[in-house]
């Protein structure tokens, strides 16, 4: 099976940590409960993939470059 494009996301915070709620271009949703500690993780990842892509994505001055 081929992955889907995500066209949404949706946290929808609770007691527990959040609900999170994925929509793809097709328009079928996945929902998932996720804990602090999950949200967390999930939040240390995208932040590794981030900062690992800002040399590529960053605009650079005429010195910088």
């Amino acid at each position: 099976m081929a992955a889907k494009t995500l066209s949404q996301f949706r946290a929808d915070q609770n007691d527990e940590g959040a609900t999170l709620i994925l929509r793809a271009e097709d328009g079928s949703n996945v929902e998932f409960e996720a804990t602090f500690e999950q949200l967390e993780l999930i939040a240390d990842v995208l932040d590794d993939i981030l900062s690992a892509n800002d040399d590529a994505t960053e605009v650079k001055t005429e010195e910088e470059a």
